[in-house]
Parts: C-alpha cells; sequence; structure tokens
C-alpha cells in the first residue's frame, strides 16, 4: 500500500513568511498514521507510512508569500512512489521583523493525493486494487514568536474541506465507487532551531493531528516528523 498525507512539515511552518524577494527551500520526513473513510467491505482505510517531502518558497512581497510541495511516500507496494502536493500562498498579518511580538499570517492550499493498495494471485497477476484519490482545501492560521534568535515556537489551526473518492478494481475493471466530503479540523506545534551566521537554517521538529468533528473516529490523522529548511 502507498499513502500521500495531508499535514506535513511545510504546511506547519511558522508565522514568519519569507521576506519580498528572498526564497525558502526545505525538505522534511515524517511518521504518520491514517484513517480515511469507506463503506466498501473490505476496503483499506488504516496505514501506518513514512514519507518525505521537498518545497519551496518566494516572497512575491514583505507580505505576501507564493509555495509548493510534493511529498513522496516511502511506500510503493504498487510499483510507484505515491504523490501529494500542490501550491499555497500565506499573507503576513504581523511580523517580529516589523517589530511585532509574534508573527502571524494565513493561509490557503489545494493538495492532492492518492492512495492504492493491491492484491494479486499466485502467479503474481493482479486481482484487486483499491484506490482512495484526496483533495483537500486547507484554510490556516499560523504564530510564533522568537524565544531566543536561535529558538522559535509555533503553532497553527487548520481547517480542511476534502473531498475522498474510493475505487475498487478487480480483474482491471471498475467495480465500486464512492466519494465523501468532510470538513475536519486540527492544529500543530513545533519548535525552530535556527543555525547558521545569518540564522537562515532552521531545524524543525513537530507534532500535528487533525479529526474529522462528526466522526473522529472515521477520519483520523497524526504526525510527527522533523524537517530542514534555508533562506536565501
Amino acid at each position: 500500500m502507498g499513502l500521500s498525507g495531508c499535514a506535513t512539515i511545510s504546511t506547519f511552518q511558522t508565522g514568519k513568511t519569507t521576506p519580498g524577494g528572498k526564497f525558502t527551500f526545505g525538505t522534511g520526513s515524517s511518521r504518520a498514521f491514517y484513517r480515511t473513510k469507506s463503506k466498501i467491505v473490505g476496503f483499506p482505510i488504516e496505514l501506518l507510512a513514512p514519507a518525505i517531502e521537498f518545497y519551496g518558497g518566494f516572497g512575491v512581497t514583505d507580505f505576501l508569500e507564493v509555495n509548493g510541495k510534493a511529498m513522496v511516500t516511502g511506500e510503493k507496494d504498487n510499483g510507484m512512489p505515491e504523490l501529494y502536493g500542490g501550491p499555497s500562498g500565506r499573507i503576513a498579518f504581523a511580523q517580529e521583523r516589523w517589530g511585532a511580538p509574534i508573527s502571524v499570517a494565513l493561509g490557503y492550499s489545494y493538495y492532492s493525493g492518492s492512495i492504492q493498495s493491491k492484491q494479486t494471485n499466485l502467479q503474481g497477476q493482479e486481482t484487486r486494487r483499491d484506490i482512495t484519490k484526496l483533495t483537500d482545501k486547507i484554510y490556516a492560521a499560523y504564530v510564533s514568536r522568537d524565544v531566543f534568535s536561535w529558538l522559535t515556537i509555533y503553532g497553527v489551526y487548520k481547517i480542511y474541506d476534502r473531498v475522498t473518492k474510493n475505487f475498487r478494481l478487480e480483474n482491471k475493471h471498475f467495480v465500486s465507487e464512492e466519494k465523501f466530503t468532510d470538513k475536519l479540523k486540527g492544529g500543530g506545534a513545533g519548535v525552530s532551531f535556527n543555525v547558521g551566521h545569518d540564522r537562515n537554517t532552521h531545524i524543525m521538529f513537530e507534532f500535528n493531528e487533525i479529526r474529522d468533528d462528526d466522526e473522529p473516529k472515521k477520519h483520523y490523522q497524526s504526525q510527527q516528523g522533523m524537517g530542514i529548511s534555508v533562506d536565501f
């Protein structure tokens, strides 16, 4: 089984946006547990999966940042790495570099990805494949504070508009299909160690989770990870 997740290191950034004309680039790794939804008998809805992601951002102005990311899981049981990602943007409302006591930004992301699992017979021929496709519209509020020049603490609150589509193929023919639309809420917290001469390299450790308010046992996600980013 392969999975592409959604609450990941680059989306749980600090409240600091990238200054105008500057770039940021980073990578992260995480270990996550996911539970999705399905009414199809025997459809896999739980997975524990590691992942690696890459992301970049650019400061269009001193208060507007645009980003892109791609995440690849370590699972590739179906012969292809699973991908998740897309574009995002953030607007700064307060920044410590402007003299504010904390940094605050609001963001929007549009991410998509998929989960797949398959079964084969004794001859190695595929007999069944279950596919979950996820589309997330994510609204987020980010807050952070520099405790010291080398240490930043941060947190985020997120609302997900998620569309989940499940498909089952038997002998490569579609036999079942279903769709769910949900609103998920969650958050996360972390610390960033800022190193280097200009404190422009950031080593982050964090935890985050999201839940379905209506059916908390039906749709759940928790994740722990670390990442590193560089501003230039």
